[in-house]
């Protein structure tokens, strides 16, 4: 699973909408699309960061640096 599926996943579980989570970390909401499209992997770490306090987890989560090996593909 990559960022864009974890991002999503997380946003959804809170019932946060795109606009919503665009709005709180300050970019716009086809930015958001992108990220969880896959079509913008590079998200700048600041970015990451609020998106992970926003979502109430941690950068390392939304990395996938806590799954198990083989689970992250």
């Amino acid at each position: 699973m990559g960022i864009g599926e974890r991002i999503k996943r997380r946003r959804i579980e809170l019932g946060i909408t795109q606009t919503q989570l665009a709005q709180k970390i300050g970019v716009y909401r086809p930015t958001i699309s992108d990220w969880e499209r896959g079509a913008a992997e590079n998200i700048l770490v600041g970015n990451l960061r609020k998106v992970a306090e926003v979502l109430h987890t941690t950068p390392n989560d939304l990395l996938g640096v806590n799954e198990k090996e083989g689970e992250n593909k």
